[in-house]
């Protein structure tokens, strides 16, 4: 039942990501035409949650050269941390923060 895997949902708060919950949480409330409040109360996610997964932009795709680059570094050098992987790429010519890196 549809009240079941909303139940579900709330429970898994581990497993399933802000972004995809906030999804599941708009369709939910076109479909049902219930109001948001109890719908989130049901899944067990904050209106402030859920507000910013709609609005914030996320950036999940990296260029396959950017991240074929930092495998073969570390696969040359298995001991090297997420800095000097980042300086190796910025000896290389690449821009890169490394914040990017440690993703």
């Amino acid at each position: 039942s549809l009240f079941g895997k909303i139940t579900r949902l709330g429970s898994e708060k581990e497993s399933i990501k802000n972004q995809e919950k906030a999804q599941i949480v708009a369709e939910l409330r076109r479909d049902l035409n219930e109001v948001l409040s109890f719908i989130l109360k049901v899944v067990g996610m904050s209106s402030s949650s859920y507000h910013d997964a709609l609005n914030r932009q996320y950036k999940t795709n990296y260029s396959q050269d950017l991240v074929d680059e930092i495998l073969q570094i570390r696969q040359d050098n298995p001991d090297f941390g997420y800095r000097t992987v980042t300086d190796a790429l910025r000896n290389n010519g690449k821009i890169v923060n490394h914040k990017v890196v440690l993703k």
